[in-house]
């Protein structure tokens, strides 16, 4: 989705550059709007876990060894740190091809 996002903007990324904008700053506007993303995605799948978390913990509680509500909230920062740290991983490429942007090249392009 950021690939094709930084695909779509091609054109603003030129002018930013030509307007004086650094790379490093295109680079982290494109990162920052994929942690933003991570982040809705990670409050909206906490929101609707922990209920669920609370229903699995009182239905299987006698077959588990571990208390899941005890666990859940280290559970759900080890798992939300994993999705924010690979979606930064998956993001570095399509944001550093948005650094190479030739501003002529994308301002000729429509």
């Amino acid at each position: 989705m950021v690939s094709y996002s930084v695909a779509q903007r091609t054109r603003e990324f030129g002018i930013r550059v030509t307007l004086g904008s650094s790379r490093w700053r295109l680079f982290g506007l494109v990162l920052g709007q994929a942690t933003i993303l991570s982040v809705c995605g990670i409050a909206i799948g906490v929101a609707a876990a922990a209920p669920l978390l609370h229903f699995l913990a009182r239905t299987i509680k006698t077959s588990m060894f571990i208390d899941l509500v005890a666990t859940g909230p280290l559970l759900f920062v080890a798992v939300g740190g994993a999705i924010i740290a690979v979606s930064l991983m998956a993001t570095y490429i399509p944001a550093s091809r948005a650094t190479r942007v030739d501003p002529i090249i994308a301002l000729r392009c429509e």
